[in-house]
């Protein structure tokens, strides 16, 4: 009888161990299931996020979204609201953060949010015929009557007036109706923000072009990821996912599929004074 009742314990203490252990695996589990980081995009911003008919999202900031989620061990949802209405619902706490191309550089930023680290780097390119030369297109009073061809975005209007007042300028409605411009000779080169012009070469693989990075302009955007100012240790999540996305070579796989050319932004994300504040 006493062999029976020390070998019930011994089994009972052992099962209990067992159990122990069990849910020492299983409630991490669980805890990180239930977790889920509630995205705002507007959804109509190619390349970094857009929605079609069925609503199914895709783009850079949307591939980048998931492994930050992933990195944190969380589900993520994507909330498709007006570019307008993304603040609102931050502010009401319906969503988690924003991730939307905003632009951070040179600009000053509201105090009620608190930031990520860069996440992207937008700057000027020249795209032009691999047989033209670089030099006669970036000079003044050169190639006579050479023309570029550019959407009508004010930053590149901006940079054009500056810097190459002597050239004729012919403004299109989009990227794309630009690239085709320059295929059928309408002018000998555009000029066009990184993403803009990566995207559309990418997504159509357009060849016998070149892209030259016009890096020395001061007209370049800073994105970077916007929370509620509470939200300190989230950012600091985040801003350490990013860094290690950077550092690894995952920054520069997703950048690769939706530009064709791996992340500029290391540098930046290394110096930025939003890490740890």
């Amino acid at each position: 009888m006493l062999r029976l009742t020390l070998s019930k314990r011994i089994s009972t203490t052992i099962l209990v161990i067992l159990a122990i252990i069990l849910l020492s695996y299983l409630i991490p589990y669980l805890h990180r299931s239930n977790k889920v980081l509630y995205v705002g995009v507007d959804g109509y911003s190619a390349p970094f996020s857009s929605a079609n008919h069925m609503g199914e999202l895709k783009g850079f900031n949307i591939d980048l979204a998931k492994a930050i989620a992933k990195s944190l061990d969380a589900k993520v949802e994507f909330r498709i609201l007006p570019f307008n209405d993304l603040e609102k619902n931050l502010k009401q706490k319906k969503i988690d953060m924003i991730i939307g191309p905003f632009d951070t550089h040179n600009i000053v930023l509201p105090k009620d949010y608190v930031y990520s680290v860069p996440y992207f780097k937008n700057n000027l390119v020249l795209i032009k015929r691999k047989q033209d030369r670089d030099s006669e297109l970036l000079r003044r009073n050169s190639t006579k009557g050479s023309s570029y061809c550019i959407t009508d975005k004010p930053h590149v209007l901006t940079y054009l007036r500056r810097k190459l007042s002597d050239k004729t300028i012919k403004i299109y409605e989009n990227s794309q109706a630009a690239l085709q411009a320059i295929y059928l000779g309408e002018c000998n080169a555009i000029i066009d923000s990184y993403s803009s012009a990566n995207y559309y070469i990418t997504k159509h693989k357009l060849k016998h072009l070149t892209i030259i990075s016009l890096e020395n302009t001061t007209h370049y955007h800073l994105y970077r990821i916007v929370l509620n100012l509470e939200d300190i240790s989230l950012k600091n999540k985040i801003n350490d996912a990013v860094l290690y996305m950077s550092q690894t070579g995952q920054l520069d796989k997703i950048s690769q599929k939706w530009f064709s050319q791996k992340s500029t932004i290391r540098e930046h994300i290394l110096k930025d004074p939003a890490f740890r504040k």
